[in-house]
């Protein structure tokens, strides 16, 4: 293979392996005993929920472990060592991006016996300095947009500023739609779509938007942003596409406003005020065959459309 191969081959290993990290999760800590004293070679186990997909890795000489490149969405982790009682946190949500330190204090005891634990991951992440907010999935279904654009939610982050018709729904890249993080200028923020650069360079605004039914979140990053994104001198903007889970899902919208129903105005010609907007949204399993017994898989479906009209 020529030298020129090689080196197109590196840079797309190494562009493969950014994007990957700007969308994926990660979950790190320590295990230990009841005294302090460090556990190697404990298993960790880390389980979504959501897809039934399984990891497992092992603690170090020193006991820490890691397990990166996690999707966004629920997990159960349980840690597991000879002589121990078995310890599971459960209901644990990692979103796009995040980095959860998880340490482990385990009890002596019969491996059949069991510690666990439910409930939230810490608000705060103490393992990276980026400053950041993530607009959660709860958040963008919940609340109101003028346009059902996903986006707008950005401007109730401190420090985001709309330049220009921010709040709708762009048509295109050049439509007006950006905004200035942090005090930057506009058009060198880095839009990202499921760790997918999206901007354009001329503009500064995102080219392929998402609707609100397809937005599962989006984390928007004022300062301090992490290497894997680079490519910006302002904040970055990250959605993330819903995906496919073990269950069959969807849903279906409609909005319509014509003249009929619009207001008077004292004015010699009102404006048009007609629009029409449809979404619908299915994601699920690819397959469901009755005879063959369900198992955990991580192979699923998702699709998105999204209409406009006057």
């Amino acid at each position: 293979m020529s030298s020129k191969r090689l080196f197109i081959s590196g840079w797309l290993v190494l562009l493969l392996a950014s994007l990957v990290d700007a969308q994926t999760a990660q979950i790190t800590g320590r295990v230990a005993d009841s005294t302090g004293g460090v556990l190697p070679s404990a298993k960790i186990v880390v389980t979504n929920t959501d897809t039934g997909v399984r990891r497992e890795v092992e603690t170090n000489v020193e006991g820490y472990y890691s397990a990166p490149l996690l999707a966004r969405g629920s997990y159960t982790i349980v840690a597991q060592q000879a002589g121990f009682k078995e310890a599971v946190r459960s209901g644990l949500t990692l979103d796009e991006g995040q980095t959860l330190r998880l340490d482990f204090s385990l009890e002596i005891g019969q491996v059949s016996e069991k510690v666990e634990v439910s409930g939230a991951a810490p608000l705060m992440e103490t393992e990276r300095a980026t400053m950041s907010t993530v607009v959660t999935n709860q958040r963008i279904l919940d609340m109101p947009t003028y346009g059902r654009n996903p986006l707008q939610f950005a401007l109730l982050v401190p420090g985001v500023r709309a330049t220009g018709s921010f709040g709708d729904l762009p048509v295109s890249s050049f439509s007006g739609n950006s905004a200035s993080i942090a005090g930057g200028n506009s058009v060198v923020n880095n839009y990202m779509v499921d760790g997918i650069p999206s901007e354009n360079f001329a503009s500064g605004n995102i080219m392929t938007p998402l609707s609100v039914d397809a937005t599962e979140e989006f984390r928007l990053i004022v300062r301090n942003p992490t290497a894997e994104f680079g490519r910006t001198g302002g904040g970055v903007v990250n959605l993330i596409s819903k995906s496919g889970t073990n269950e069959i899902h969807g849903s279906l919208y409609e909005f319509n406003r014509n003249m009929s129903c619009a207001p008077t105005i004292f004015s010699a010609t009102a404006p048009d005020a007609r629009a029409s907007r449809s979404t619908s949204t299915s994601g699920g399993r690819p397959l469901a065959v009755p005879s063959v017994r369900r198992k955990p898989s991580s192979s699923s479906l998702t699709g998105s459309n999204l209409s406009n009209g006057r």
